[in-house]
């Protein structure tokens, strides 16, 4: 991240904090006026690592979350180009399945055709050799 997204205003709440730090002069006459400035200077110090590292855990965490979402974007191409390969096959599978039908109607067909050319074969020679044996039994 560069640092111009750190500038804007969403985070110029967090800088206006930092910067106003009472600045604590070293020739006080007081000790008690020191301790009171040691302690302020602590508290603003440990404010401003406060902050450095919100934005290091909000950089990382927007690092993370690119990553993430970079994932997620190469899984829903190979699942789009699943998608496109099983419906290519499926097609594939309704073609090679009209064909198979077409092949079986034809086969369907002749086997109709010729078991009925059997049948009426079958049937013409019975009767044929039924008028030959009964012709040839009757006495003359």
């Amino acid at each position: 991240m560069d640092g111009t997204q750190w500038d804007s205003p969403k985070y110029a709440a967090l800088h206006d904090v930092a910067a106003q730090r009472p600045q604590t002069s070293r020739l006080s006459s007081s000790s008690a006026a020191d301790t009171e400035a040691n302690a302020t200077e602590q508290i603003y110090t440990g404010m401003e690592r406060l902050l450095v590292d919100i934005r290091d855990l909000m950089e990382t965490s927007i690092r993370t979350t690119e990553r993430l979402l970079a994932n997620v974007h190469d899984l829903m191409e190979t699942k789009v180009r699943t998608e496109v390969r099983l419906r290519r096959d499926e097609e594939e599978n309704r073609r090679m399945m009209t064909q198979w039908v077409v092949a079986a109607k034809v086969i369907d067909r002749i086997f109709f055709i010729l078991i009925t050319l059997f049948f009426i074969g079958g049937t013409t020679g019975f009767v044929v050799l039924f008028r030959l044996l009964s012709d040839s039994s009757e006495p003359q």
